[in-house]
């Protein structure tokens, strides 16, 4: 046995390092993008949101936030709430006790960062937990940290500082001391897990199955209980009672499914637009493929396997099945894969020397390559600085992302000089005041670390400062004739040709309208900025929001027993129809 020892941590050392070299290189690369503000992640799909939620819960504004106001049409807002409980969105009291760190530097590359180091550390931690106790621990520690660190992770955890990427560390310790049998540890990581979100809750629902079948029935009993009962109170209690004075979509998640349902007429088409959504997810079970051709089926539970795969993550196989997106839903899925992966090398056989296992080194080395690989495409192509991609002509080799051509145009260094000015420009602006801006969607992650902030056109003609970025190519809205700009005179008419959410670009006829009519029309405003990139409109006369009571902290409680009654009343209402 001590024998072969050194060959095989030799091996599992250099993969480690390269791994580590491999992860580093990317990381780096993704930070260095998202310093150039072109990036698709500093602005796209909720990460502005969760940025100022981190800042509000350590600034006064418990559990509020303004950015995710949902406007109507033609530049009217649905209903007059300037403020949302952050509840309305995701129930997640676990994030509330870890975002206190982000009070160590609050800005949005250090939202990324805390997310991914989380993730990472808790993971690899209850990696060597799982493994310390199998033969030659440290190779197959090794060799998992690598495959983890190489793998379709690195994808998932820079998804927009999702902080609900973090419920992965809860998954693998729920699943270790359940292995243990500790089960005060057990139980409360399995709470933190559910208060991560409700989408975790629901995963513990499924994975209770698992627990049920394979593990211990009364473990698995007690937790899919458990899980059950805080999903209902979160989905039809705290959900309801926390919208009940919003007019907010999507407010009945059930009902959203069962919509979905309706629309969908291929099943092999929502399959299909998976597979290319979800892209990371078929990466990772390659990499179970091989690895159980590698240990092969001596030993190995193939129930089991499937099991940890399929059935303890069904609840987001389905989810992201059903909105065909992936995005922080894959992490759950994931992570159970990752499991599956870490079940498979506690089995493989360390003990034989490599130099009569010969395939075994090579099998290794190719398993590097895969992972590596596997990187280059579905993660360079986002997250590689740009303008590497260019100096190394990259672009050959990795697909081009889509949203660089969109956002930047013709010229990436002006986009860059404009969205730095833009963010300069906000950052200077007291964040006591009200502020509206009209920019690049790209810039949203820089500046809503300030309680007071909305997307045009959401009280544009009401907030203290209004600021736009000049010819934003990457915007939130449309103007539906840009042949009617010129001959409009008053700026209830240039609304009326707001189309919001369209994502498109402002026409420069736009702005200088828009700034005309606020200015020397209107009279409510002055220009306290212009320069060729940015303007900034300051309002003559300061209009103080109404904050509504339940957006704040856990105010919106006082709604719950409105929401049981109204539940009583439709059963009463089926039980007496007449």
């Amino acid at each position: 046995m001590s024998s072969t020892k050194p060959h095989s941590n030799r091996l599992f050392i250099y993969l480690l390092i390269l791994s580590i070299c491999v992860f580093i290189f990317f990381t780096a690369g993704f930070f260095i993008n998202l310093d150039t503000t072109v990036s698709t992640y500093s602005g796209f799909n909720g990460v502005g949101d969760g940025h100022q939620k981190f800042y509000n819960n350590l600034h006064g504004r418990f559990l509020q936030f303004s950015l995710d106001v949902k406007p109507g049409q033609s530049g009217e807002v649905a209903d007059k709430i300037r403020y949302l409980n952050q509840f309305v969105i995701n129930i997640n009291p676990a994030l509330l006790l870890l975002g206190v760190v982000y009070r160590i530097r609050e800005t949005l590359d250090f939202t990324y960062l805390f997310v991914i180091v989380f993730v990472y550390m808790g993971m690899i931690y209850y990696t060597w937990m799982l493994l310390r106790h199998t033969e030659e621990a440290k190779s197959r520690f090794y060799f998992a940290i690598s495959l983890l660190l190489l793998s379709c992770f690195l994808v998932i955890v820079h998804f927009c500082g999702n902080r609900g990427l973090i419920a992965g560390p809860f998954i693998m310790a729920s699943y270790y001391y359940l292995r243990e049998k500790q089960w005060l540890p057990y139980g409360i990581a399995t709470l933190f897990g559910f208060m991560v979100s409700e989408d975790t809750a629901m995963l513990y629902m499924s994975f209770s199955l698992y627990i049920f079948i394979f593990e211990n029935k009364k473990a698995g009993l007690l937790t899919g209980m458990a899980a059950t009962l805080y999903t209902i109170i979160a989905l039809f209690i705290i959900y309801p009672a926390a919208r009940y004075n919003f007019n907010y979509e999507s407010a009945n998640h059930a009902q959203f499914y069962i919509e979905l349902l309706k629309s969908e007429r291929s099943i092999a088409g929502m399959f299909l637009y998976f597979i290319g959504e979800a892209k990371e997810i078929f990466a990772m079970l390659l990499s179970v493929v091989f690895l159980l051709a590698l240990v092969g089926r001596k030993d190995i539970n193939l129930q089991k396997l499937s099991g940890i795969i399929f059935l303890a993550p069904l609840s987001h196989w389905g989810i992201v099945f059903l909105t065909k997106s992936g995005g922080h839903h894959e992490m759950h899925i994931l992570v159970c894969i990752y499991l599956a992966m870490v079940y498979l090398i506690a089995n493989m056989d360390f003990t034989t020397p490599f130099q009569r296992r010969q395939w075994l080194k090579m099998t290794t080395i190719a398993a590097f390559c895969l992972f590596f690989f596997v990187n280059i495409f579905l993660l360079a192509a986002q997250d590689f600085p740009y303008k590497w991609q260019l100096r190394w002509s990259l672009r050959s080799l990795i697909p081009t992302n889509p949203y660089y051509m969109k956002l930047v145009g013709q010229n990436l260094n002006d986009t860059m000089k404009s969205n730095k000015e833009f963010i300069e420009y906000v950052e200077k602006i007291p964040k006591e005041y009200t502020l509206v801006f009209l920019a690049n969607r790209q810039v949203v992650g820089f500046i809503t670390n300030r309680p007071n902030i909305w997307s045009f056109p959401n009280y544009y003609s009401e907030s203290d400062y209004l600021v736009i970025q000049r010819g934003a190519r990457n915007g939130m809205f449309c103007v539906k004739d840009k042949s009617r700009i010129k001959n409009i005179v008053t700026t209830a008419e240039l609304m009326k040709e707001v189309d919001v959410f369209q994502d498109c670009a402002v026409p420069e006829e736009f702005t200088d309208k828009l700034v005309a009519s606020l200015v020397d029309i209107d009279k409510t405003h002055k220009v306290e900025h212009i320069s060729g990139n940015v303007v900034g409109l300051r309002r003559l006369s300061h209009i103080e929001f109404e904050q509504p009571p339940e957006s704040l902290g856990f105010l919106f409680l006082r709604n719950v027993p409105k929401v049981l009654d109204g539940y009583l009343k439709r059963i009463q209402k089926i039980m007496n129809p007449g």
